[in-house]
């Protein structure tokens, strides 16, 4: 950081300047030294730079804990001539690894019923748990994986766009799309009760969970962490970011091990995401899957499902569902 005064004149009418914002555009990664300069007419008695509400007091400082992947609040207050002024910047923060590409062998094929319009989708025991979207046609359904006959279905109501399922505590957890609902069933599709979304949270896209939260998407960059006793409440949040972008979009989800497996709306691709930083480390191109399946444009990649080591992988509308070993 360089500081320096300058003689006050009268045609000078900026009391101070500054590169601070700079900050806006900069690509950062963890152990990055940050600097900026500023210059005022008058004689800076001290200033704060504060990063998620944390005060840094090194002068350059650097990206450290306070910093997490994603997008930070940095502000920059400046006090002088028995003033002060304040300049704020969103600084994004990359992860330092580089994401790996990782292929896969289809082990298996079964009939998926193409009339689902997949939004959610959850492996257990044998059983698929599904839901389905779209306007007026929101359902839940369970079949058994290689059937082709529902052994239980249960229309949501027309004013709903089912979005993603999961499920924990012989329960099933499906959400609205922008109605800020999230249905509950016991696992024979019987419902049992509804909770308003937590504050923060205005769109359902995709749900998962890791036994103490859920991890629900709602078409940002950000997966938010939330209560799963009453759902009243955001705990936490991580930003999905790789060495060079965010991902926005993030659609059907499915948690194993400490890892997010994530649909991108629109990809290809699979990404794998550190659940505990938002890290991107690893995707999985499923172009020629994607190829086979998608006969037009909303046919897109969408359903994740944990089975044993393996990966079952489906989409809207699509006939099969692959089973997968991750190689």
């Amino acid at each position: 950081m360089m500081v320096s005064c300058k003689k006050e004149s009268a045609s000078d009418l900026i009391e101070i300047t500054t590169d601070f914002t700079k900050l806006d555009h900069q690509k950062l990664y963890k152990g990055d030294t940050i600097s900026f300069d500023i210059s005022s007419k008058y004689s800076i008695d001290s200033l704060w730079v504060d990063v998620n509400g944390m005060i840094q007091k090194q002068s350059p400082f650097t990206v450290n804990k306070a910093f997490h992947l994603g997008i930070n609040t940095v502000k920059l207050t400046v006090f002088y001539n028995d003033k002060k002024k304040i300049y704020e910047s969103k600084a994004v923060v990359y992860s330092s690894e580089k994401v790996k590409d990782l292929s896969y062998e289809v082990i298996d094929q079964y009939p998926h019923d193409s009339s689902l319009f997949t939004q959610g989708f959850y492996y257990k025991e044998g059983i698929i748990y599904e839901s389905a979207g779209g306007t007026g046609k929101s359902k839940a359904v369970k079949y058994t994986l290689g059937a082709q006959k529902f052994l239980k279905e249960y229309k949501v109501g027309d004013e709903y766009f089912a979005e993603g399922m999961t499920y924990l505590n012989d329960s099933l957890f499906q959400l609205t799309w922008k109605k800020r609902k999230l249905f509950i069933y016991d696992k024979g599709l019987k419902f049992l009760k509804e909770y308003n979304y937590p504050r923060g949270l205005n769109e359902g896209w995709g749900i998962t969970q890791n036994e103490q939260q859920f991890i629900i998407s709602d078409g940002s960059s950000v997966l938010k962490y939330i209560n799963h006793h009453d759902f009243s409440s955001i705990d936490q949040q991580v930003y999905v970011v790789d060495d060079q972008k965010l991902y926005g979009k993030l659609n059907e989800l499915e948690y194993d091990k400490g890892i997010i497996y994530a649909n991108v709306w629109g990809s290809d691709e699979i990404i794998l995401i550190n659940a505990k930083t938002g890290s991107v480390f690893a995707k999985i191109n499923c172009k020629e899957l994607v190829d086979k399946q998608r006969k037009n444009e909303e046919g897109v990649l969408n359903g994740i499902a944990i089975k044993g080591d393996n990966l079952l992988i489906t989409g809207k509308n699509w006939s099969t569902i692959y089973e997968i070993k991750i190689l």
